[in-house]
C-alpha cells in the first residue's frame, strides 16, 4: 500500500498529481520494456558468435528490470 502524505487542504491535488506520475511511469517502463525485448531479440543471433553476448545480456536484464517495475505484485498500480 503507498500512503499519500499531504496537507488536508492540498491531498486531493496531490492525490491526483501522484496518479498521473504513477501512470506516466508505468507507460514509461512498459514503453522500454518493450523495446529492450526487440534489441534482445535482435541481438540473438550474436549467440553464434564465440565469446561472451553482452549486448542480449544487456538488453535481457535492461528489460527484466524494467518489467519489475510495473509487474511487482502487492504495488501501487494505477
Amino acid at each position: 500500500d503507498v500512503h499519500l502524505v499531504a496537507p488536508a487542504a492540498v491531498e486531493a491535488r496531490a492525490a491526483v498529481i501522484a496518479v498521473e506520475v504513477c501512470r506516466e511511469a508505468m507507460k514509461r517502463h512498459r514503453t522500454a520494456c518493450l523495446l529492450h525485448l526487440v534489441g534482445l531479440v535482435l541481438a540473438a543471433p550474436f549467440a553464434l558468435a564465440p565469446g561472451p553476448n553482452l549486448p542480449a545480456y544487456y538488453f535481457g536484464v535492461s528489460a527484466f528490470g524494467h518489467w519489475q517495475a510495473f509487474e511487482v505484485p502487492g504495488t501501487f498500480v494505477c
